[in-house]
C-alpha cells in the first residue's frame, strides 16, 4: 500500500507541474516542459494501479506517445469530425511535431532515471 502512495504523489506533483505550465507558462518551457513532463505523469498514474511491466512500462508509454503523435499526423480529429475547441481535441491534439516525440524520449529517460535512483523501484514493490 505504501507504494501506491509514493506513486499518487509522485503523479499529482506530475499533475500539478503539467496544469501551471498549461495555464501559465510560455514558449519553450510550454511547448517543450510539457511534453517531457507528461511521460512520468503517465508512469506514475499507471504505476498506482499496477506493478507489471515495471521495465518496460516507459518505452510502451513511448511508443503510444509516438502513435498518439502520428495520429495528430494524419488529422485523425478532422477524420473523425472532432469538433474544434472540445475537451478531446485538446486531449488528442491536432498538430504533429517532431521536436514532441523528442520531448518524450527525454521524459521517458527521465522515467529510467528515477528508476535508478530508487533501485529499480524495489523499495516501492
Amino acid at each position: 500500500m505504501k507504494n501506491r502512495k509514493n506513486y499518487i504523489i509522485a503523479f499529482i506533483i506530475f499533475l500539478i507541474l503539467e496544469i501551471i505550465i498549461g495555464k501559465y507558462a510560455t514558449g519553450f518551457i510550454r511547448y517543450s516542459m510539457g511534453d517531457v513532463l507528461v511521460m512520468p505523469a503517465m508512469f506514475y498514474l499507471i504505476r498506482i494501479f499496477t506493478s507489471a511491466l515495471k521495465k518496460t512500462l516507459p518505452i510502451l508509454l513511448f511508443i503510444f506517445a509516438c502513435g498518439v503523435e502520428f495520429m495528430q499526423y494524419i488529422g485523425i480529429c478532422d477524420i473523425l469530425g472532432i469538433p474544434d475547441g472540445s475537451i478531446l481535441r485538446i486531449i488528442i491534439g491536432t498538430t504533429a511535431l517532431w521536436g514532441d516525440i523528442i520531448c518524450y524520449g527525454a521524459g521517458t529517460i527521465m522515467i529510467y532515471i528515477f528508476m535508478i535512483l530508487t533501485k529499480g523501484e524495489k523499495r516501492y514493490d
